[in-house]
């Protein structure tokens, strides 16, 4: 897998989504052996990502709080955060990445719909660790 796929074909985007993909996967293997910029900067996204660390040791950092990485774990990181990865021993996981106007959410926040669990998740946690049986 390349270290980024992209799910909008280009041909089809609207014009309101050609500054980015609507949803976005990628392979945190191929983003740390390629010492993509990822690992090394602080950053900050438009987007929805949701980080999953099948494995892998070091620290995540959100909005200046720091937690310890354990295998199977997953991160949410809202659109504004700033969030760096730190990252040792070969990595494996995903992170996907997501607009609002990919779950046609924008412009939707007095909508009984917006507050979703997914969204819910998003604003009440940062990490949740996954365990054999949930696998």
């Amino acid at each position: 897998m390349k270290s980024t796929e992209t799910f909008i074909p280009g041909n089809q985007k609207r014009p309101e989504e050609q500054n980015g993909s609507l949803f976005e996967i990628n392979s945190l293997q191929c983003l740390y052996e390629n010492n993509e910029d990822f690992f090394s900067l602080p950053m900050s996204s438009s987007k929805f990502q949701i980080i999953w660390i099948l494995k892998g040791k070091g620290v995540q950092y959100i909005d200046l709080q720091s937690s310890q990485i354990r295998n199977n774990q997953l991160f949410f990181i809202k659109p504004g955060q700033v969030h760096s990865l730190q990252l040792f021993d070969n990595p494996k996981g995903y992170i996907f990445s997501f607009s609002a106007l990919f779950l046609s959410i924008e412009n939707q926040e007095s909508n009984v719909n917006y507050h979703t669990s997914l969204f819910k998740m998003f604003a009440a946690i940062e990490a949740v660790s996954v365990d054999a049986d949930t696998l």
